[in-house]
Parts: C-alpha cells; structure tokens; sequence
C-alpha cells in the first residue's frame, strides 16, 4: 500500500463454518480497523456480506511508512487479523525546504545552497518522485540564475549553483512543482 492512495490489494472475507465451507445465507457487517502500525484507515470501513462474501473496495491508509496489519470484525462472528503488509510512501503532496538557502553576492552562487524534498499527506519522503523543482523569486525585481528546475532524485532536489541577479536587496526564493504548492525560504 501507498500513503493515501486505495490499497492495492483489497480485502476480501468469507464468512465459513466450523468445515471451513462458505456460509452463503450469511449476513453480517464487517468491519475493518487499523490492528497495528497506527494511522488513519479511509474509505468504506464497514461492508455487508454477499453470498457469505465481504469485499472491500476503497480502503486506504494515511499515516507515517512502515508495517501494518488490519482487524477485521463482525457481531457474533470471531475477528480476524490480516497478514502484516508495508505502507510505503505516497505521491508528493507538497514542497519541504530542508536546507535553507542563504544568499551571497549579486550574480555569485549562494553561499548555502538549498535542499528541497517532495513530501506526501503524511510528511513521508516521496521516494518514488522525480518531479522538477523550479526556483523562483518572491518580493523582488530580479532573476534567478543557475540551474533553476532541478529534477528530484528518490524525492530529493538538490541545487548546486543557484544564483541571485539584479539590485542588492532582501528577497526570499520560492520553489515550486507541478500539481503540489510551493514553498518559499526565508527572506535573505
């Protein structure tokens, strides 16, 4: 499973009797929570049986990457616990400075360059991402210079010689990619 998106493999239960055949007459509700690994479970936890058969269609889970199992339950009838499966990374959601940028002289490279990190909903590193980053200005008459669209590595853009051009001044850079809102550093 991938943060936020439907799970790749959807449950699906049968309600069987003490011979282990399918109870095709039987009606329940059944139930699905998060057994371990916390988080958020979205999307229709609570199914009704069909011929003795739960499926499930659209669940999906929000919540920090690593290994979870699901509980599932129904009155009258003994739970069951998933086997354990890895929610992974999800898609970038938004646009994390993780090294600040700190200016230099006007048309030199900054003295610190940034690190930006493509993040899903939950905070996790995108590791699957390799959008372009692009570099911008805000509060500022000016360009900026370098190389300005940087393409993610493993959810990672690392800018090497960005630069600064026009009037000395305070100015805050921006960066930003397709489909998820920017950031904007500090002023520099």
């Amino acid at each position: 499973a991938a943060v936020a998106a439907p799970l790749s493999s959807q449950p699906v239960l049968e309600v069987r009797d003490a011979a282990g055949n399918v109870v095709s007459s039987a009606s329940a509700a059944v139930t699905a929570v998060i057994a371990s690994g916390g988080g958020t479970l979205a999307g229709n936890t609570t199914v009704s049986t069909t011929n003795g058969v739960a499926a499930f269609t659209d669940l999906s889970l929000t919540g920090t990457v690593g290994q979870r199992t699901l509980s599932f339950t129904a009155p009258a009838l003994a739970p069951v616990t998933s086997a354990a499966f890895a929610l992974l990374p999800g898609a970038a959601a938004r646009v994390v400075i993780t090294r600040q940028p700190v200016g230099g002289a006007v048309a030199a490279p900054l003295l610190t360059q940034p690190i930006v990190e493509l993040r899903d909903v939950s905070g996790n590193l995108s590791t699957g991402s390799t959008a372009t980053v692009t570099a911008g200005l805000s509060g500022f008459t000016g360009t900026v210079g370098g190389t300005v669209a940087v393409a993610a590595v493993g959810g990672t853009a690392t800018v090497s010689n960005l630069q600064v051009n026009g009037q000395p001044g305070t100015y805050a850079l921006t960066f930003a990619t397709s489909g998820v809102p920017g950031v904007t550093a500090g002023p520099m």
